[in-house]
């Protein structure tokens, strides 16, 4: 009996070891591949979301992640963020060819000055009780509105590409009647 209980303990012991040294490999992957994004974005097109700074990552695809998506990608709100060093200058995502710019599709992968990955889209949130100043601002910047929400006072108002969603959200915020 004694023998049995050294051997599970054993195991156990090997077990836990192993397991802590997959997710510590896990981790080393993923602080990697951010690391890589962060260097790849240097040069992207740069944009600013309250006190953070971002910028695109020109070499960068964004997918829809799945079971097989590999632990070492970084992952965010179900997209996984694929950077390949062979693809030079260009941006590849599920809307667009190979040879798109950067912020030129739906999807792009960007990331912070702290190496934190995210994907801006091409929607906008407005907020508004005024639906018709919403609508004007929408028309008035390119946009569309997909969603609005009068009784939370906001809309998503949706553009081409993550670049026109950019340019369009300083008018879009000077226009009356949007805070």
């Amino acid at each position: 009996m004694r023998i049995k209980t050294i051997l599970f303990s054993i195991c156990a012991v090997v077990s836990v070891t192993s397991t802590a040294y997959a997710q510590s490999q896990k981790e080393a992957r993923q602080k990697e591949a951010r690391a890589q994004l962060q260097r790849a974005a240097v040069g992207g097109k740069a944009f600013q979301v309250g006190d953070t700074r971002f910028a695109f990552v020109p070499t960068a695809e964004v997918k829809k992640a799945d079971a097989n998506t590999a632990p070492s990608i970084p992952t965010v709100g179900g997209y996984a963020i694929i950077w390949s060093p062979r693809v030079s200058g260009s941006l590849r995502t599920q809307s667009a060819t190979p040879t798109a710019s950067a912020g030129d599709a739906k999807l792009v992968a960007a990331v912070s000055e702290s190496g934190q990955p995210v994907v801006a889209t091409s929607r906008v949130k407005v907020f508004s009780d005024d639906a018709a100043a919403i609508q004007r601002a929408a028309r008035v910047a390119g946009g569309k509105v997909v969603y609005s929400s009068k009784a939370a006072g906001m809309a998503s108002v949706e553009f081409d590409s993550v670049n026109a969603a950019l340019d369009a959200t300083a008018r879009i915020m000077g226009a009356a009647g949007i805070r």
